[in-house]
């Protein structure tokens, strides 16, 4: 197996506590599958106690046609979406959430929200504390012709928002938008390490 190792950080000014992900990635630029290994950190910036943590999967929003981002392509007559075969649509599976001890934590995906994943907690988080969660989850990347990011004719791979981030909180609550191809995610300020691993010979660049 060729290994490509590729590791950054994102910074931000007086962000002490900020969450931090950790991912370990399996790419497959033939079936455009991406195997994920993701340790999150939460860190609680806010003064409210959580007992739930929302997670941003906007390559999920590439799931079905009836999708808000779907819908929203319907309304806008980009037939490529609408009439395109199922191995071009993107989606998250086989997700598995689990805490630091291994035991299985419970998620519900919120109702009109399929690009959205919410972390039922089984203790609240107080505020300016952390929770460690490890992910383990299969992306299917869409095709790059609805929105030019995603998988090309030649097996080449342009990606934005696909792995799952915390959602931003702010005025008590966490911002719950659907992926609908108009802006960038609403995510909180975050560190990265990012690993990825190809049985393919190919490259990466940011």
């Amino acid at each position: 197996m060729k290994k490509l190792i590729y590791i950054f950080f994102l910074f931000c000014i007086n962000c002490f506590g900020q969450h931090y992900s950790k991912l370990v990635v399996e790419v497959d630029n033939i079936s455009h599958i991406l195997n994920v290994k993701q340790q999150l950190t939460y860190f609680n910036e806010s003064d409210k106690t959580l007992n739930s943590i929302v997670l941003n999967d906007w390559n999920n929003a590439y799931s079905a046609v009836d999708s808000p981002l779907g819908k929203r392509f319907s309304d806008e007559f980009i037939r490529t979406y609408l009439f395109a075969p199922e191995k071009d649509y993107g989606r998250t599976f086989d997700l598995q959430i689990s805490d630091k001890t291994n035991k299985n934590i419970f998620f519900v995906r919120p109702e009109n929200y399929p690009d959205l994943v919410e972390i039922q907690l089984d203790k609240p988080l107080l505020p300016n504390q952390k929770m460690e969660f490890v992910l383990m989850y299969k992306l299917k990347i869409p095709n790059s012709r609805f929105t030019t990011y995603g998988f090309n004719s030649k097996n080449e791979m342009a990606l934005k928002n696909w792995f799952l981030t915390p959602a931003k909180f702010e005025k008590n609550d966490f911002v719950r938008y659907n992926n609908l191809n108009l802006d960038d995610a609403p995510n909180g300020i975050f560190d990265m390490d990012l690993e990825i691993k190809s049985a393919q010979n190919f490259e990466i660049s940011s």
